[in-house]
């Protein structure tokens, strides 16, 4: 190729890596996801700050309380002492207008978790790091309680966990990767939640965080999974601040 013709494609080469570069970077989501799902964009999500609140879609997060909170009327106390690096509050608010109420902890081992026994049962699950992250949510009636663990495995970087209310369990695998790139960031892009083999939600962490839900999902359980979502974006914060 002579000289004239590379300098006719440098031009559109360099404004397509350009534009490229512009482009705002997303999780990698699996395909059958993506098609399926509904992207539920956060907005006002703004990290660790007072009286911090976001949406996405019509789901509302509020009342967001840091650090040793008081205790709930219903028993959701998680960590033995003060074994928590961490340790919060949150409410969601579901397009029907229910609130969802969730208590976190951070930064504890699994000896040092409360029975995670639901009203449908009780539910085994194993931790095997001692930085650990578990979220006990339920709804306004006290009817439906869910527990999210998530711990880091042996030589791993990035959470993985699992949702249940001590019957359904939702397997929460961690992701580096992003859509349209082979290169992984350095830290999680985001997390995806499993029904058996099957994709049904994703929780993009990085810029602003977005919440993919497959939208053939039933009302009740794409609140559970929005909620759990919340507890995923807010622990993303927590670690931001940390790093600060």
């Amino acid at each position: 190729m002579n000289i004239a013709k590379c300098r006719y494609w440098a031009a559109p080469i360099a404004c397509l890596l350009m534009l490229n570069a512009c482009q705002t970077a997303h999780m990698a989501v699996p395909g059958f996801l993506e098609e399926r799902s509904d992207v539920l964009h956060c907005v006002g999500r703004q990290g660790f700050v007072r009286g911090e609140q976001f949406t996405f879609g019509d789901y509302e997060v509020e009342r967001v309380r840091r650090g040793w909170v008081r205790r709930v009327s219903w028993d959701m106390a998680l960590a033995e002492g003060h074994a928590a690096r961490q340790e919060y509050e949150y409410q969601v608010r579901t397009p029907e207008g229910v609130i969802w109420q969730g208590h976190a902890v951070t930064g504890v081992r699994k000896e040092d978790i409360r029975g995670t026994a639901g009203r449908r049962g009780e539910w085994v699950w194993d931790l095997t790091s001692e930085v650990n992250y578990v979220v006990r949510f339920a709804d306004e009636a006290q009817e439906h309680f869910w527990t999210l663990a998530m711990a880091e495995g042996l030589g791993d970087t990035v959470m993985n966990g699992e949702l249940s209310d001590g019957e359904t369990v939702y397997r929460v695998e961690g992701t580096y990767q992003l859509a349209g790139s082979p290169m992984p960031l350095s830290s999680p892009s985001g997390f995806i939640v499993y029904d058996k083999h099957r994709a049904v939600a994703a929780v993009e962490v990085i810029n602003e965080g977005a919440v993919y839900l497959d939208r053939d999902l039933p009302v009740a359980q794409r609140d559970v999974l929005a909620v759990a979502a919340t507890a995923i974006l807010l622990y993303k914060d927590i670690s931001d601040h940390r790093m600060r």
